[in-house]
């Protein structure tokens, strides 16, 4: 489940704040394309509001930046 997103606009890589996909109630930033989702961060925030703060501090071309 994402809860923050920022969308390219060619719609190739979105930029999500997502939970852990193994259900430990974690929160960080994942790159996602194509259906596959890559995690870019590895903070794991307990609290989602941290992981959405963190999230919003960086534009779209930063993300890419720290995808690279």
């Amino acid at each position: 489940m994402s809860y923050a997103k920022i969308w390219n606009p060619t719609g190739d890589i979105t930029f999500e704040v997502r939970m852990d996909p193994l259900g430990a109630g974690k929160y960080d930033v994942w790159a996602v394309q194509g259906g596959y989702a890559r995690k870019i961060t590895s903070n794991w925030f307990a609290d989602r509001k941290d992981a959405e703060a963190l999230f919003l501090s960086k534009d779209y071309n930063q993300w890419m930046e720290a995808l690279q």
